[in-house]
């Protein structure tokens, strides 16, 4: 009678333990592909930074996009170094990444920090 209990509290510690497995290697990132710094880092390139400014106000910023090349993972930005806003980016095209903003102040616009996840 005990046979039964032991199979199953066996196949429950099986089970928990690829759980953990896939929850672990799920959340793993490549080295090349993870990074932070000023300038070149290590996983990927941001180039081409264009500020698209608010057709309303001028003095704000709606969108910022960049090009991210051969990158499919998820992108945030954040343009003010003192703010804990940071802004998701969508894939428009190709390697154009596209991260509307809420009309920032182009005057408190003092970084641009893109964080990167994903492969």
């Amino acid at each position: 009678m005990k046979k039964p209990y032991y199979t199953a509290v066996l196949c429950v510690i099986i089970g928990v333990i690829f759980s953990l497995t896939y929850a672990h290697a799920s959340q793993s990132i490549e080295l090349d592909q993870r990074g932070e710094g000023t300038g070149r880092v290590s996983g990927i390139t941001v180039t081409n930074i264009k500020y698209r400014l608010s057709s309303i106000d001028p003095s704000r910023v709606d969108a910022v996009t960049f090009d991210v090349a051969d990158f499919q993972g998820n992108i945030s930005v954040k343009l003010v170094s003192s703010s804990n806003n940071f802004y998701s980016c969508i894939l428009q095209s190709g390697s154009r990444w596209l991260c509307p903003v809420d009309g920032v102040n182009v005057a408190s616009i003092d970084a641009v920090r893109v964080v990167a996840s994903g492969n």
